[in-house]
């Protein structure tokens, strides 16, 4: 995906920031911890990807439902949340035009809003590279950002799934499903 010049120059900005934030912050795996108590979800725009990101979301809830408690938010573009059930449509906060600014990127405001919790683990289920749901992974301080490998993401993700053209998006679902411990 092609940006405006304006658009890339404030996400760069955006990360070296979250960069100096987390530079205390360490991500470790240790079996004593009692793993993830809240999870940030951001699902991606195009119809066909949504309603597979929808299914595997459903299937973590289940698996959430087994596991214990774990609050969980799905973020994404205000238009998703008529197609989500009345389950989903209840974790789903928003972004429309308006919390966009003339930089392509969401107002502080609306940062704010969306990520308005501490989140233990923040996973972008969209394949390629999307600035808005990039830069609320970014800026969540979550321990564990995964995202799939695609070019630009890696100042705002900690942890990459790499996915081959001919293999299934639901592939690289299970592999985030096995790294969340669900």
């Amino acid at each position: 995906m092609k940006l405006p010049l304006k658009t890339r120059m404030a996400l760069r900005l955006a990360s070296i920031k979250q960069a100096q934030n987390r530079a205390s912050k360490k991500l470790t795996i240790s079996k004593d911890e009692s793993g993830i108590s809240s999870l940030l979800i951001a699902i991606p725009n195009p119809e066909e990807q949504r309603r597979v990101a929808v299914a595997f979301i459903r299937a973590l809830k289940n698996s959430i439902g087994q596991a214990g408690h774990i609050t969980l938010r799905v973020v994404g573009d205000e238009i998703n949340r008529n197609n989500l059930d009345t389950e989903l449509a209840d974790d789903f906060r928003g972004y429309s035009n308006t919390d966009v600014n003339r930089f392509g990127l969401l107002k502080s405001s609306a940062v704010r809003r969306i990520l308005s919790r501490n989140f233990d683990a923040a996973v972008d289920l969209n394949p390629g590279f999307h600035p808005l749901t990039a830069q609320l992974i970014g800026a969540s301080e979550a321990h564990l950002r995964i995202g799939f490998q695609s070019e630009g993401k890696e100042p705002f993700f900690n942890v990459f799934i790499e996915r081959d053209k001919e293999d299934f998006i639901e592939m690289g679902y299970l592999r985030i499903q096995k790294l969340l411990g669900l």
